[in-house]
């Protein structure tokens, strides 16, 4: 899973506040939703937001970071 540091300090991607976690994951790769799966049963306390690369909302996030909006060869964290 790829991390990096939010580009543009104090802002952040649209419907993400600064506090919050989302993983992006391509919602048409099988073992991308496999992990899925296993992180919604482990996270009870919900810490995690989960957006797939081709929803509109990860198309936002990738954008905003500059990552091709078509080309899904990894799952992305973003940490408020």
């Amino acid at each position: 899973m790829d991390q990096i540091n939010n580009p543009k300090q104090g802002d952040c991607p649209p419907g993400i506040g600064t506090a919050d976690r989302v993983v992006l994951f391509d919602g048409m790769c099988v073992l991308c939703n496999a992990w899925v799966q296993f992180l919604l049963k482990v996270d009870t306390k919900r810490k995690f937001k989960l957006a797939s690369m081709q929803s509109a909302e990860g198309q936002a996030i990738l954008q905003w970071y500059g990552f091709p909006a078509d080309d899904f060869e990894t799952m992305l964290l973003v940490d408020g």
